[in-house]
């Protein structure tokens, strides 16, 4: 009897999977995830006469324009006449007068430039993502998940539609620092010292100061945690040395964001940041209790002031995917990486929460994080740390589905139990999509909620990642991945029987 031949459709899929195994890393990443991130900006991408819509983007296109005007008659964007009665825009992080990537993006049209921008970006930040994740030992199909999680999660998305560009170019720096600053820690070198203080230079400069605070604080976390979990080991020199390059990584950033560092610190000095109003700006914009249903519901049920801010949905799947890892059991690097996540979500919800202090009474946590609207941004804790731990769920059912095991009874109760939860207010809220009355042909209003579906419902996640993971490579068995050991390679090469 003949073997059966391989269909039409199958053998294109394995050459296209066979061309990506051949294809090295960093370009089959770089090119899978720059492709999901241009059909989502394809339609300003394709039409430069189009802008990108936002609320409060207008601003940032006003700025820019003012900065171009300046740069073009040979000037610095010191002063600006058109705010009040005259304001320092040099001084004003979220100009970006010097960031990199926004000179770049000078070269382009004004119009143009946001769509190209946002594009860039969204690149960047799920490339980052995506390597921080297959540095802590997660395999190709668990990083690209975290990757899109991240990057399509209701801290980081929606701030497309409410035109925040000093947000959106900011984040995308924060999974390239916390990634080499892990490396920094692991193999003390000054290398990943160098780059790391590059990144959190980026992040700075990327115009957002509260995204880069709580960024300072994340990396004051994963300082500890790697000091718990393998500094203990250390010789007093080794950790010397670390702390060494820790200095060294605080004097370069300095030094290299210096041209903007000195004038916002004098303009901030100037604000109402520096006359006792920190908490009476802060205060108002904690999280409440209500604001814990963002996590499992894809849009929030009832009417908060600025719920982007609040916003900690990472997708119902996503959700399912990090109980798994939570639950499951793992003694490899990835499976001890998840306690550091963990931790994240617990430490941020609390910050956001900005409790009373038991022994003053009248204070809340330290100034810093009530300022800048801080603590309902501390659900961007949630987001990250729910997109690492969904790859990490992914990865773990996917080596039970390779040995031929089921993924057990308490990780399918507790995805049916989140499903369920979520599901009907995904199916609620796209049943009582409004039209305008100019939009009554039945082609526009299925685009529209067509639309409204790819943003709001969990399935998303779960046919990019199926997609992607087609044109990954499969994890060979490999050892117990100790990345940081010499025998392993950055990207979880070792030998052995890989435990997880």
């Amino acid at each position: 009897m003949n073997p059966q031949r391989p269909s039409a459709s199958s053998s294109l899929l394995n050459r296209i999977t066979g061309a990506f195994d051949r294809t090295p890393e960093w370009l089959a990443s770089s090119l899978a995830l720059f492709l999901l991130v241009v059909l989502v900006f394809a339609n300003v991408l394709v039409r430069p006469s189009r802008v990108v819509e936002g609320d409060d983007l207008l601003n940032f296109y006003f700025w820019e324009q003012f900065t171009r005007e300046q740069y073009a008659s040979g000037q610095l964007p010191l002063w600006t006449p058109y705010i009040l009665s005259g304001y320092p825009a040099a001084s004003n992080l979220q100009v970006m007068a010097f960031y990199p990537p926004a000179i770049l993006l000078r070269l382009l049209p004004l119009n143009y430039s946001f769509g190209v921008g946002y594009t860039f970006h969204f690149w960047w930040m799920a490339l980052g993502m995506y390597w921080w994740m297959r540095w802590n030992g997660y395999r190709r199909g668990g990083a690209y998940v975290s990757a899109i999680v991240f990057v399509l999660s209701g801290f980081v998305l929606p701030r497309v539609d409410t035109g925040h560009a000093d947000v959106i170019y900011s984040i995308t720096w924060m999974p390239w620092a916390m990634g080499l600053w892990q490396k920094t820690l692991r193999e003390s070198s000054p290398t990943f010292m160098i780059m790391a203080a590059g990144a959190m230079g980026m992040h700075f400069l990327g115009g957002h100061p509260a995204t880069f605070v709580l960024t300072l604080i994340w990396l004051l976390l994963s300082t500890i945690y790697w000091w718990a979990t393998e500094g203990r080991g250390k010789t007093l020199t080794e950790l010397s040395k670390r702390g060494v390059l820790a200095i060294g990584a605080a004097a370069i950033g300095s030094a290299g964001v210096a041209v903007q560092l000195l004038p916002t610190l004098e303009l901030a000095s100037l604000s109402t940041h520096a006359v006792a109003l920190l908490n009476e700006c802060g205060l108002p914009l904690s999280l409440t209790w209500q604001d814990l249903t963002s996590i499992l519901f894809a849009a929030i049920p009832f009417d908060t002031y600025l719920p982007w801010e609040r916003n900690g949905y990472f997708g119902a799947l996503a959700l399912t995917l990090a109980a798994v890892a939570v639950f499951h059991r793992g003694d490899n690097d990835a499976g001890r990486f998840r306690w550091l996540m963990v931790g994240v979500v617990v430490v941020g919800l609390i910050l956001g929460f900005n409790p009373r202090l038991p022994f003053l009474p009248d204070q809340r946590l330290p100034p810093p994080v009530s300022s800048f609207r801080m603590p309902s941004r501390f659900m961007l804790y949630v987001c990250v740390a729910g997109a690492a731990l969904a790859g990490l769920g992914f990865d773990a059912l996917a080596r039970r589905a390779e040995s031929g095991k089921g993924p057990g009874r308490w990780p399918l109760i507790a995805a049916l139990a989140l499903a369920g939860l979520a599901a009907p207010v995904d199916a609620y809220y796209l049943s009582h999509i409004k039209f305008a009355s100019s939009q009554s042909d039945w082609l526009i209003t299925l685009k529209i909620f067509l639309l409204n579906g790819a943003l709001m419902s969990a399935p998303r996640y779960l046919l990019a990642a199926l997609a992607l993971w087609l044109w990954g490579k499969p994890a060979p068995p490999v050892g117990r991945c100790h990345w940081h050991s010499p025998s392993c390679s950055p990207i979880c090469g070792c030998s052995g029987e890989y435990i997880f």
